[in-house]
Formats: structure tokens, sequence, C-alpha cells
């Protein structure tokens, strides 16, 4: 905040010298300073505390100095004067640094907290007072000299005088720097608050003014900038100056609104963040911008969902905010809302609940429970498994005698020895021992306890208690199979599996059974049945071991397809698929403590038996394909030789009954001539186009690979054929834009199939036209033999005539086949041009399609690779 200081001038020659008067003057300087005042009263309510206090002491440092202009103008004589003066000098260097400690407060950083910054302060400060009060002494600031002035004397700046004011506008500077590096980086809408800063600078250049001519008093106007500064900030601008000053520099999504929720701002990506919200939703009510958000903040629901409408990956994860709503304090009625995206700590939250759920579902799963006896306190803790292995409910509080009240009779002695021991003696316990439940029933647990020593003496015995009933029962199960059905199981050569027909879990395996599964059988023991068959068909196997169950309850049934008809098969250790059939049987083996009834499966590997088969079925699948091939051939030599016989004796006749006429009447021979060349050129034609598909077929034909101008060979192809299109009394033109088309390929071959496709087009086509289009296909990729490194070379054959059957048009490229095939053969040809067509092509490296409707005319499309460079206007064919 810089301040020039006062030349005095003889203040009765100057009072009504200039545009404003004294009085203006006077007027000026009581408003700002009342304005000061009343902005110091009302910054009280401005939320932060460094800014408040930097305010406060701006707008009072600023009042007095006012106040001090005044005084000046007031006083009557000249020491008076010179004593607001000096007064003036110090209150005004006062502000400067007031205005450091507002503008370093306003934008977050700490320099005003900082205490070498302090002491700077204050010695600079100090060093400057001093000077001025102890200017009578040394003169070195100002002098005052006898003038015939009014006054009698005016005032001279001295170097020091030069000097302060030098550092004050430095300081005053540096705080600008801050203020305007906020306005710039925030993308708040901070122009108007830029705009107002701006303004308390204005008074410098009125004091050059002042200083450089009558126009203005030569007189310091800082405290007018202050107090136009404290207008706007605190009564114009005051939403906009809070919101700068709170979330000027946040990251996170933010908004302002006023009464009514409008919206007065936007920040920290809120646009990006909030659907449907745009910049010009500034203004409007925030229910018809954002109604999710606005119902958010009306219900107070602290944590905000948003739907994603991106098309990414990720798109359907929703994205979750975390409302801080927050007012700005003073007189604005206005309030901040900031979006904390808290989406990766509800995703980090629900991955651990997840995992603490499948940690409770892994205990109940596998019948494990936790326990804890705390020595000093005498009390036993239980986890919610061993209530449920206890058949008690959570509520229950058992004491350690208590507890063990709860085995059995013959099994009390034994827990309480091994209790006593891991207390007294710091001995782990592991055993397996019976519990009697409420209800009468016997589980068989495993007791494992772990004592924790500190001090020298057991503190407390920690453990697990695992519910093994079914694990006993499995091994009770395995001995009764063992002492009934040794010999059998070991002496089997068929792999046989016994499992429980409850949990369906496998009680027994013999050694066929290991073996076929490359595995041991301990390690098949305690396994689900399913896991036997493919992982990926798991529930399949478990529904088929249901139908076994029941099926068998009587009598033994054979399983080797599944419930969809797929083959049945069990996975090796190594992932081998072996197909199977299964012979299920239902045993008893006496009782439920004795272990209930069984279900024995006998798995033989049907292997080789689906060898045989797929070996049957492809040679049935084989002589189906020869006797298709076989008529098929059967057809196409007829269809050969129907069309050879036409092709070739139809023109012969022709040929030699014109012959035999000119020979009777050699006056006929001019007009029966071209007759002769005409059904010469025909019967040409048909024995080029089969010996062509021959040589194509046989390898017999090079391609030479070189760039062919496909625009070019097109007009001078129709330029050929357009005489039989005028006969045939239809169009024939040639359709390219300026480019050139260049195709890698032979030049010979594309004539071969521009020929046969126009020459089919015009022949096929009784009204309308035939258009040959030449144009490039930019990235193409690699379909139907194409390079797709540079993009296609397409050519197109466009007709209105007769068009086919889009059935008949998957056939039309092979040999001797024509779409008026069945027509009573109405258009002559061999059938082999198309054949001879896409021959050339494959063979040329590119690609050929029809699409085509009956009666519409039909489209022909050659694709080729396009010659590199061929982007180029200057390439040349």
């Amino acid at each position: 905040m810089g301040f020039t200081e006062h030349v005095f001038a003889e203040y009765i020659l100057a009072l009504n010298a200039g545009v404003l008067s004294s009085a203006g003057y006077l007027f000026a300087f009581s408003l700002a300073a009342l304005v000061c005042v009343g902005a110091a009263w009302r910054a009280r309510s401005v939320p932060d505390p460094d800014t408040r206090y930097g305010l406060v002491a701006l707008f009072l440092i600023s009042g007095a100095w006012s106040t001090a202009y005044i005084g000046f103008l007031l006083a009557g004589s000249a020491a008076a004067k010179s004593l607001f003066y000096q007064a003036s000098l110090i209150v005004g260097f006062g502000a400067v640094w007031a205005w450091l400690w507002f503008c370093s407060a306003y934008t977050g950083r700490t320099l005003h907290r900082t205490g070498a910054a302090w002491r700077l302060a204050a010695a600079v400060f100090s060093a400057a007072v001093l000077l001025k009060i102890t200017n009578p002494l040394h003169g070195l600031y100002y002098s005052l000299e006898p003038s015939g002035g009014a006054f009698g004397l005016v005032v001279r700046h001295g170097i020091l005088y030069w000097v302060v004011m030098g550092v004050s506008y430095a300081l005053s500077g540096a705080g600008y720097l801050m203020l305007f590096e906020r306005f710039v980086k925030t993308d708040l809408r901070a122009g108007p608050l830029a705009l107002l800063t701006g303004l308390t600078a204005t008074p410098a250049a009125l004091n050059v003014i002042g200083y450089a001519s009558p126009v203005l008093r030569d007189i310091t106007h800082e405290p007018l900038g202050v107090a136009v500064f404290a207008v706007g900030v605190l009564v114009v601008y005051e939403t906009q100056f809070s919101t700068v000053r709170a979330v000027g520099d946040l990251e996170k999504p933010n908004l302002t609104v006023g009464p009514g929720r409008t919206v007065r701002d936007l920040g920290g990506g809120a646009v990006e963040a909030i659907p449907g919200l745009g910049e010009d939703a500034v203004g409007s009510p925030l229910r018809d911008v954002a109604p999710g958000l606005a119902e958010a903040l009306q219900d107070e629901t602290p944590v905000w969902t948003v739907a994603s409408e991106a098309e990414a990956p990720d798109a359907d994860a929703p994205r979750h905010y975390q409302i801080m709503e927050t007012g700005l304090g003073g007189a604005a009625e206005s309030r901040i809302v900031v979006l904390s995206d808290i989406t990766e700590r509800r995703r980090r939250q629900r991955r651990l609940e997840r995992r603490d759920d499948f940690f409770r579902k892994a205990q109940a799963l596998a019948d494990v429970g936790a326990w804890e006896y705390d020595v000093q306190e005498d009390r036993l803790r239980w986890s919610k498994e061993v209530y449920r292995i206890h058949g008690l409910p959570e509520d229950t509080d058992p004491t350690p005698d208590e507890a063990v009240n709860f085995y059995h009779q013959e099994d009390r002695p034994e827990i309480r020895e091994a209790f006593t021991r891991a207390i007294e003696e710091g001995e782990p316990c592991d055993e397996e021992l019976r519990i009697r439940r409420p209800d009468g029933s016997v589980r068989w647990v495993r007791v494992y306890g772990e004592p924790q020593v500190e001090g020298g003496d057991t503190a407390r015995v920690r453990g697990a208690f695992q519910d093994i009933t079914e694990q006993k029962r499995r091994e009770e199960t395995l001995r009764k199979l063992r002492e009934k059905y040794q010999g059998l199981l070991e002496g089997a050569p068929d792999a046989i599996f016994v499992a429980d027909v409850e949990s369906g879990r496998i009680m027994g395996a013999n050694h066929a059974a290991a073996s076929l599964l490359g595995t041991t059988t301990e390690e098949l023991i305690g396994c689900d049945q399913s896991e036997l068959h493919p992982s990926g068909d798991a529930e399949k196997y478990r529904s088929l071991f249901r139908r076994a169950v029941q099926g068998a309850e009587k009598d033994s049934k054979v399983f080797s397809e599944l419930e969809d008809g797929t083959q049945v098969f069990v996975e090796t250790d190594s992932g081998e698929q072996i197909p199977v059939e299964i012979s299920a049987t239902r045993v008893d083996l006496g009782g439920e403590e004795a272990g209930g009834e069984a279900l024995v499966g006998i798995f033989r590997d049907i292997t080789e038996q689906r060898t045989r088969e797929n070996v049957l079925r492809a040679a049935k699948e084989g002589a189906e394909k020869a006797r298709r091939e076989a008529e098929e051939a059967a057809r196409l030599k007829s269809a050969v030789l129907a069309n050879m016989s036409h092709e070739i004796r139809t023109p012969l006749t022709s040929i030699i009954g014109f012959a035999e006429a000119i020979g009777e009447n050699a006056e006929a021979a001019s007009r029966f001539a071209p007759l002769i060349e005409k059904s010469g050129k025909r019967l040409l034609e048909t024995l080029n186009g089969v010996l062509t598909l021959s040589e194509l077929e046989a390898g017999q034909v090079e391609f030479d690979e070189e760039t062919v101008g496909l625009k070019e060979e097109a007009k001078t192809l129709v330029e050929e054929l357009r005489p039989q299109a005028e006969e045939a009394g239809i169009g024939c033109r040639v359709e390219a834009n300026g480019r050139p088309v260049r195709a890698r390929a032979d030049k010979g071959g594309v004539q071969i199939a521009l020929r046969n496709l126009v020459a089919n087009a015009i022949k096929y086509t009784e009204d309308g036209e035939v258009v040959v289009r030449a144009y490039r296909k930019e990235g193409a990729s690699r379909e139907g033999g194409t390079s797709g490194q540079e993009g296609q070379a397409v050519l197109e054959v466009e007709d209105t005539g007769i068009g086919m059957d889009p059935e008949v048009a998957e056939d039309l490229f092979e040999p001797f086949r024509q779409a008026s095939e069945g027509m009573s053969r109405e258009y002559e040809g061999t059938g082999v041009g198309l054949a001879v067509t896409k021959e050339a092509i494959d063979q040329m490296g590119g690609s050929i399609e029809v699409e085509t409707e009956k009666g519409e005319g039909s489209r022909f499309i050659v694709r080729l690779p396009r010659a590199e460079g061929s982007g180029g206007e200057g390439s040349s064919s």
C-alpha cells in the first residue's frame, strides 16, 4: 500500500486552486474515515481469524490516516498542520504492514505468523518512526522552510523520505502479488475482486497528478482507495470475497449457494463432478441444475452418490462424495458446499467388510470358533461360532466350570487336566473330545489352546474350537467300509469312490481311483465329490450326484451324461479331462451313529470306447461328405456338359450353317461373314474362359506385383465396352473423384476382373446403366486377404439389371454357375467368368463380394491392396 508524502504549498493561495476544493477533500476524507470505521466493525464477522485481524487493523489504521488528513485540512496554525502531517506519515506507514498481514492471511500463507517476519517488520517500522520523530535533530527526512505563503513555511523532503516511500511501495506490491496470484489460480469468478484490488492502487496515480499539476491537491489519496476497497469486499462482493478466501485454492469440487440455494459460484472441478451442472448454472436454483445434490442437502445426507454417465470400462461404478456445508459468515447468508470424493475410501471399506465377512463365513464353513480365558479376571470369552457349536444363545456367559460341564461325562477329566496344564505349566493343549448340547445331541470337537505368558505367569489362554463331528463320522464310515469291502475296493480294476449321501464328501477311494486322478487316496478323503470333475461345471455335477442318490436308492444306476446331454468327465491333478461312465449304488453302513448311508460309485474310463465311437462317427461323416461331393460333382458335370454343349454347339452350328449357305450362294458371303465372325468369337470366348480358369486353378498363371491405376484401367475398359452398352440401350460410365487410386496388383489380372464384371453387368442389364467406381479406403484391417498396411484400393461395378436372390449369390463364384440357371438359359455364357474373376483376385491378394436383390440390380465390390505411397497426388501408374 504505497503512498506519496506532502509537499506543502502556500495553503491560502492554493485553497481555491484545482478542480476540487478543500471542502471537497474534507468531505471525501471524512466519508472515508466513517467508511473505514464501519468496515472495521463489519469485518468482525469474517470467519477466518487472521484475515479478520488484518482487515480490522487495515480499516482502523486507514480511518486514523483519513482523520490525520482531516486535522491537516482543519488546523489553523502551521505548527498544528506540521503535527498532523507527521502523524499521517507514521499512521500511513503502519497501514502498509496491516495490508501485508491481510494479504498473507487471505491467501492462506503464514508469512504474518512467522517470527522472523515479525522481527523484521518491527525493526523496519521502528526505524522509520524513529527517523520521523527525530527529524528535528537530523533534518534528513523533511525540513520546514520559511515561505511567503499563508502558513509561512513549506515542507522539503529529504533522502530518507524517498527511501521509506520506496520501501512502502515495494511492501505494498508484494501484497498485491499475493492477491493476484490467488485470483489467477482459482477457477472461481474472481474477476470483480481483482478489479477492486486494482482500484486500491489508483490513488498512487492521483498522487502523481496532484504533484505535477493543479488539477488535484498535492496530497496522499490512499485512504480513499482503502475505503472503496472496504465497501467492495464487505458489501458489494462480500460472497465472492469470502468464497475465494475459503476455497479459492481447494481442488475438491465446491460451489457457493445463496438464499434459496441459488448457485453463486463454482470451483474445484464442480462442473465435471456434478452431472448436469454447467458454467451457465450460476444464478440458477440448485434444484434446477443439480436436483440430486439439492435433495441431498435438503435431507442433510452426509454422503451423496452419483451414478456415472461415462462410457469408460468402469462407467457403471458410482462416485461417492462426502458433503461438507459451511456458512461464509457476514450478512451475505451464503454457504459453501464442498464435495470430497470418498469413492476409493468406500471401496476399501467395502473390500474390508467383504474380507471380514469372508473370514466369518470361512469360520462357519470350517466349523471353527475362537475362545479366550483370562486368568486374572477368571473370565471365559467365546466367539459366535463357539456358541453355535455348543447350541447356545450368544447372551450366555458361562464360567469355566460351566463350560467343562458341557463336555461328555467321560471326557471331563481329560479337558480339566489339559486346561490345568496350560495355566500352571504353560503347556499348549490339543484334544479331541465330545460335548453334549442342550438338545441332547452329541458333537465331536477339537479344542486347541495356546498359553500367553506375561511376567513369568500365564496371563491368558487363547485357542480354537472346531466341530469335527463330520470328520469323525467319515472316519467311522471308512472303518466300516474297510471291514465290509476291503477286498472289493483294493482288488477292483476300476476306480471306486465312496461318498456320504448327505454331504457329498468322499469317505473312501481305492488305489485305482487315486491312479485315475493322478493323486493319493489321502488327498481324496474329505473333498467334495464335485471336485472330482471339471471345476467350471461344479453345479452340474452336484445335480448329477443328487440324481444318483435318488436313482440308486433301490437299484444301481449308470450315468455317462449330464442333464444337458454332455459327457461326464473327471479332471486329473494335471488338468486332463477323462471321459467316464459311472455306476452308482447306495449302501447302508448300519445306522447314523455308524456312518449312515453312502453312495458307491464305480468310475470306468471310456476313453478308448469314445475314440472308437469318434472314429466310426468320423468315417460315417466322411462317407456322407463324399456322397454329397459326388452328387455335387455329378451336378457340376451335368452343368458343364449342358453349358459347353450350348456354348460350343450353338456357335459351331451357326458357323457350319452360314458356311453351307455361302457355298451354295457366293453372293451371301458379305451378309453371313459377320455372323460367322460373331459365332467364332463367341466360341473363342467360351474356350478362353474355360482354359483361363483351368490355368489359374493349376497355378500356371503368374501375376506380377506392380502399381496399377484402377481409375485409368476402368476408364479404358468402359470406353472399349461402350459400344456393347449402347447396342443394349443402357448407359456405362466411370465414377471417381480427383484423387488417384493405385493398387498393388497385376495389370492383366485387373483387366480380367474388370472385363468379366463389366461385360456381365451389360449382359444382365436391360434398362438403366452400369457404373464403375474406383476409390480408396483408409485404415482397412486384414480382411478378405488384403494387407491392411496402408488401406485398400476398391473397385465397384454396379448395375440396374435383373439382380438375383442373395441365397443364389453365395454360390455365384463357383465354376459353371449362372444367376440365370433354371431360366431356360435366357442369357448366354458358360458360367466361368465370375469363377475366373474370383480366382484372379484371390491370387492378387484381394477379395470380391456381391450385394444383390432380385429385380433391383447387383453391385460387385473388389478390394485390392493399396500401393504404398498412393496417398500422394503425384503417383504414376
